[in-house]
């Protein structure tokens, strides 16, 4: 594997470009240490060394990083880690790691999303917002429907400002009124 081209992204990293148009991003001493230069062949027992060492502990820092301070969904994490360079194969190991423990939830996200706006936003604003932020039509859906069955104060106009359709939402109450006839 050669080194083609080493371009420098800031005072203390730069990006490593490789024969097979890949790419990495180090810093500069980690550059050093493995003694790379623009032409010369990179041995592929130390490219694999510097995958699962550095950068595979270093994209997954940088996810839970990411979620420190709020909630995102998959397709936030991904955007934000692709912006770091990271590669796709890193970046799907640090999304299915934060899967694994449940960091991650685009379920869990609309919910919570339905549940603070609503009343605030209306119900093509929510929708779009939750588009852009990679979560489907369906999934919302899904998630109002939830809502409504646990929560049966919610009237049926509400609902269907949720983006839940009028037939769907007299369903969901027919249902949840018939779980618990004595309410």
């Amino acid at each position: 594997m050669t080194v083609t081209e080493i371009i420098s992204i800031d005072k203390k990293r730069s990006r490593v470009f490789f024969e097979q148009e890949e790419s990495i991003v180090l810093y500069n001493g980690e550059i050093r240490r493995f003694h790379m230069e623009a032409g010369r062949e990179l041995k592929e027992e130390v490219f694999f060394q510097i995958q699962e060492e550095i950068l595979k502990k270093r994209v997954k820092e940088r996810a839970l990083y990411l979620l420190k301070s709020m909630d995102r969904t998959e397709e936030e994490i991904r955007a934000k880690l692709k912006k770091g360079y990271y590669s796709t194969e890193l970046i799907d190991y640090a999304i299915c790691f934060l899967k694994e423990y449940n960091y991650i939830d685009d379920l869990r996200y609309a919910k919570n999303y339905i549940r603070t706006y609503t009343g605030k936003k209306s119900r093509k604003n929510i929708q779009q917002n939750l588009y852009l932020k990679g979560i489907s039509k369906e999934t919302a859906e899904e998630r109002a429907v939830r809502i409504v069955l646990r929560n049966r104060s919610l009237s049926v106009s509400n609902f269907v400002s949720l983006g839940g359709s009028p037939l769907v939402a007299r369903e969901a109450f027919s249902l949840s009124s018939a779980a618990c006839p004595f309410r």
